[in-house]
């Protein structure tokens, strides 16, 4: 995952969990299928936390962490 379909920021309507419609469903329907998750840091695994994602993600930095 490399951005906004990962996070939730409504203060600045940002991101595919900001509210809770198709494209939300969907995407954690699609994260629940997949065999791995693989983050870009710290803060996008904790926004899947935050949006029900149980399954536990691997980080691999997208340049210095």
């Amino acid at each position: 995952m490399q951005g906004g379909d990962s996070v939730g920021l409504p203060e600045i309507k940002y991101g595919i969990f900001q509210k809770n419609n198709l494209k939300a469903k969907i995407t954690k329907w699609a994260y629940k299928q997949a065999d791995s998750l693989v983050c870009i840091s710290h803060f996008q695994k904790n926004m899947l936390y935050q949006n029900i994602i149980t399954k536990e993600p691997s980080i691999i930095p997208y340049g210095d962490d």
